[in-house]
């Protein structure tokens, strides 16, 4: 854990705060009547042994970001999926301090060469080293983009980021349908924010998202029994989440999931449920 006294901030902007933390930070920043009042605690995961390291990009990244054109830049990076250390081309786009750790959302190659989009951990990050745009190396989406002055900004991923939920923003979206009982729901979700798309629904409501979205016979019929034995008081929600497959899918998500178990259930998707209970099914092996 890192507590951050907000008064260091000094004369830096706090646009880069959400809007109400910002609020706050603005009126509490400075010691009232020689007392700090405010303080920002926050999960930091990254090890103490890689923290100079990563303000050492950061400012790489800072300085990089002030040229005319941003370049693009080579990173060796550590990659936890690909369990090896891999080269990836790519452009820079910003840094995202999400769940623990710290980010660059970065546009180019990812680790497995399956996408164009991938958000790299500062601390898993060995090498970087500034390209040219002349360079021959440069990946085709790359060079496509720059040519065509469409290179990604910030503003792309926050629009992305508003249309699912999870910080994995370019996995593909998916609807999620979920139950919680109502007492937990009405202490610990009832009027909390969790994402645009985060929206209460009715029993009836949720009957036909799963008509609606399960096309399979089998998997349709099964969710219609589960669901016709929940009790139609309960509180049903639907929301649009990072999702591909039990692989590929946002982790930030998945532990809140799982924070929430056992007073949520995953309805929808149906394989996203299927792997969640795999997984109960083995943690409670653990217990007997």
């Amino acid at each position: 854990n890192n507590q951050v006294n907000i008064a260091k901030l000094g004369a830096y902007e706090l646009n880069f705060l959400e809007e109400d933390l910002s609020a706050i930070a603005e009126n509490h920043s400075q010691k009232i009547n020689g007392v700090q009042r405010f303080f920002l605690k926050l999960d930091y995961v990254i090890p103490r042994s890689t923290i100079d390291l990563v303000e050492d990009w950061q400012y790489k990244l800072r300085q990089l970001w002030t040229k005319t054109p941003v370049p693009p830049i080579k990173l060796t990076y550590n990659s936890a999926k690909v369990r090896d250390t891999v080269d990836c081309i790519v452009y820079p786009v910003c840094i995202y301090y999400v769940q623990r750790a710290v980010y660059l959302c970065a546009y180019g190659e990812s680790p497995l060469r399956q996408g164009d989009w991938y958000n790299f951990r500062l601390d898993r990050i060995q090498n970087m080293i500034r390209l040219e745009w002349t360079n021959p190396q440069l990946p085709h989406n790359l060079q496509q983009s720059y040519q065509q002055k469409s290179l990604p900004t910030p503003d792309d991923i926050a629009v992305a980021m508003s249309k699912a939920w999870g910080f994995d923003f370019y996995l593909p979206a998916q609807l999620m349908l979920l139950r919680f009982e109502r007492e937990f729901h009405d202490r610990y979700v009832k009027g909390t924010e969790r994402h645009d798309t985060f929206v209460e629904i009715t029993y009836q409501q949720a009957q036909h998202l799963i008509r609606r979205e399960v096309k399979q016979a089998e998997p349709q019929r099964a969710l219609l029994k589960i669901l016709a034995n929940r009790s139609p008081n309960d509180a049903y929600y639907q929301v649009s989440i990072r999702y591909q497959d039990h692989k590929y899918r946002d982790n930030n998500v998945i532990m809140r999931l799982r924070a929430w178990r056992p007073k949520c259930e995953v309805l929808l998707p149906f394989d996203l449920r299927q792997s969640i209970a795999a997984e109960v099914a083995k943690e409670s092996l653990l217990y007997h």
